[in-house]
């Protein structure tokens, strides 16, 4: 999971006091319907803008250019062409050796987070966008910007903002006072980074900070109410419910937990835990003052297990007045350094009573375990024995126990993680970063372990289970969950469920175990989720509540926080259930019978296989994508089974299916005509 620290804007520009004064403007909700859902959408935005005051300057289309060589970030320092001056016209050799132009970037929303993954490289790339600003008169107002990374931002020539941390943070947060000039006025922004997940967020108003908060509710009813209006097709089956948060309660969710008396235990980012009765508006603060707890494991109606940064602690309330009064360290054998990428999660029990947590590396320039089994897995023994389990993680955010008892941990796509896994956790294994060699018994390598050579890594790594290729099945994964609900949730009884932050969204997955290994295919389940769900779980009901959060840790849901429910309408959605490797290729199983005529047109079936590098670099594009030929399509008897056969499996390689024209035998579409299977090991 991408980690972020905010940014402080201090300038001394002389209209600042009267922007931070403004009043706010007194506007409002305006919805205007149209035929279709993005025609909605325009409309209303705009009038609901207006009525802000926040669209009455003129803007160009953005025009960008690069990438520019970072150099590892040094490239900040270096004053590139665009900085000189201005020449849309201009020829430029862009960092991979390459001629560049200025390109048209009418396609970047204001207001938005804008995924700027555009170039062909991945790793500390650097950019520049442009446009012009026609103002009336000489008047105050405010940019409020957000980041991937580091940002400056020129206004007709002057640098009127600079941050130079790890992470930026997501629009409106921060804002910066302007001085806009009558006329043309020009602004330049120089943005790192802009390969991963956000580029750049961008938003001109006159509004004050109330002003831009007051605007963003607007926004948000309009998303509420369009979902209401253009449902998506995935409602038709599985809908969104939003529980109410009372005013007051800051519910950055870092676990959650069921009790035995029917309530909720919700630990937050912010050192709390309160209980909740779900369907009422029982709310109740149980605990505080934690240390960002990021998972909680509940043992009675009054005892808890919380992972907090430091240690894992035991909190009960033992007098039964509904406060917790005793907070007991129950393991505390990790290191802190203070870094603030050192996050700790889970834990989750197996039925022998071992407890399970993860452990993230620190960040610098890239992530370093500076503490003790940092980057590690470790196990508790009911004896309270401290195990350092397995290591090479760089920020193991989702940790999950399914009902063979087996641990499953979801990893997050950074330096020398080139796309998020999951990973089938065992004893003794090497998952890829480096960063926690330094604790492993006898290591005598470099005290900086990345100076190590992947030549020399790549033999020690475990691979893992599946990976969540980046952009299109995930991009920050969190907590994997078993159906356990016995059908009350559809029909994928016993298959996983894992929150997807960045992309606001919840995954599937079917697992495969070929060889003794398990491998996995991984499909998009529901999206459109109001923050980043970091935490899952399901309610007696059969219902699934998603935790989310979306402080610094930037998602497309927008909010900083949220509370959903996903509830199923009893329908049965056409969806491929699972996807298994045969001798001769895959088989593909449907949640309904298939339409034999749509099936066995070859066409209907586009596959390619793929890897992914493994070096120090952050995240890494596809490798050597080849298309595979269907050879031939088979429908079993039941026509619940499509055998697809190819040429020879290849090992080592993700598998990415797309389908189309796909049918049910009543008629109903693939809701989700996409797959992605990882192929460690193919059967013989």
């Amino acid at each position: 999971m991408k980690c972020f620290v905010s940014i402080l804007v201090l300038t001394a520009l002389p209209f600042l006091a009267a922007c931070q004064q403004q009043p706010a403007r007194d506007g409002k909700f305006i919805y205007l319907k149209r035929a279709t859902r993005a025609e909605t959408k325009e409309a209303s935005r705009a009038a609901i803008e207006a009525s802000f005051g926040a669209t009455q300057f003129k803007q160009s289309p953005w025009k960008y250019i690069g990438p520019f060589n970072n150099d590892g970030g040094r490239g900040l320092n270096t004053a590139f062409p665009p900085e000189v001056g201005i020449d849309l016209n201009a020829t430029y050799t862009s960092a991979t050796g390459k001629p560049m132009r200025w390109q048209d970037g009418s396609r970047f929303r204001d207001g938005d987070n804008n995924d700027l993954r555009v170039f062909d490289i991945y790793d500390y790339t650097l950019c520049y966008l442009y446009r012009t600003i026609e103002s009336n008169r000489d008047q105050p107002a405010t940019i409020s910007v957000g980041s991937d990374d580091c940002i400056t931002i020129w206004l007709n020539g002057t640098k009127v903002h600079e941050y130079r941390g790890i992470r930026g943070v997501m629009i409106d947060e921060e804002v910066v006072a302007v001085a806009l000039r009558k006329g043309t006025n020009q602004l330049l922004m120089k943005v790192s980074n802009f390969a991963t997940d956000y580029g750049f967020a961008y938003r001109l108003s006159q509004l004050d900070r109330r002003g831009l908060d007051e605007l963003n509710i607007a926004l948000k009813k309009l998303e509420l109410q369009l979902d209401l209006d253009f449902p998506s097709p995935e409602a038709d089956y599985y809908r969104l419910e939003t529980v109410p948060i009372p005013p007051g309660i800051t519910l950055e969710v870092g676990g959650l937990g069921n009790s035995p008396d029917g309530r909720m235990f919700i630990c937050t980012r912010r050192g709390e835990i309160w209980l909740w009765r779900p369907g009422t508006s029982d709310w109740q603060l149980w605990a505080s003052g934690l240390h960002e707890p990021l998972g909680i494991l509940v043992e009675k109606s009054n005892q808890v297990l919380v992972a907090q940064r430091p240690e894992l602690t035991r909190v009960t309330d033992t007098d039964g007045d509904g406060q917790a009064d005793r907070f007991e360290t129950v393991t505390a054998a990790f290191g802190l350094s203070g870094n603030f990428h050192e996050y700790h999660y889970g834990p989750v029990r197996d039925a022998a009573g071992n407890l399970y947590g993860t452990l993230n590396c620190g960040w610098n320039a890239f992530a370093v375990s500076e503490s003790l089994f940092r980057g590690w897995a470790y196990q508790l023994t009911p004896a309270g024995q401290f195990i350092p389990y397995s290591l090479g993680f760089r920020s193991p955010v989702g940790i999950g126990i399914s009902p063979q008892d087996e641990v499953f941990v979801t990893d997050s796509q950074g330096d020398w993680i080139p796309n998020s896994p999951l990973i089938h956790l065992q004893r003794g294994k090497f998952y890829g970063h480096p960063g926690s060699l330094r604790w492993t018994q006898g290591y005598n390598g470099p005290q900086n372990p990345h100076q190590l050579r992947p030549e020399q890594l790549e033999p020690l790594r475990t691979q893992p289970a599946g990976w969540f290729v980046h952009g299109q099945a995930g991009r920050a994964p969190g907590e994997p969950l078993w159906d356990t609900t016995g059908g009350k949730f559809g029909p994928f009884s016993g298959q996983m469920f894992v929150a997807e932050h960045t992309q606001s969204g919840v995954m599937r997955v079917a697992l495969d175990k070929v060889g003794g290994e398990y491998q996995a295919a991984i499909f998009p389940f529901r999206w459109g989720f109001l923050s980043g769900p970091t935490r899952l779980i399901f309610a007696p009901d059969g219902s699934l509540y998603a935790g989310q959060t979306g402080r610094g840790w930037s998602s497309v849901g927008g909010r900083l926080y949220a509370l959903q429910r996903v509830v199923w309408s009893g329908r049965v959605p056409m969806e491929i259930h699972s996807m298994k490797a045969t001798p001769t290729g895959f088989d593909l199983t449907f949640t309904k019978p298939v339409d034999p005529k749509t099936v066995t047109n070859s066409a209907a079936w586009s596959l390619q296989h793929f890897h992914y590098h493994y070096y120090i670099h952050y995240g890494s594009p596809k490798v050597d994508p080849t298309p595979v030929a269907v050879k031939e399509v088979k429908v079993s008897a039941d026509r619940r089974t499509v055998s697809l056969v190819l040429p020879a499996l290849k090992e080592r390689e993700v598998y990415e299916l797309h389908v189309t024209g796909v049918k049910a035998e009543d008629g109903a579409e693939l809701l989700h005509p996409e797959a992605y299977y990882t192929l460690n090991r193919a059967p013989k």
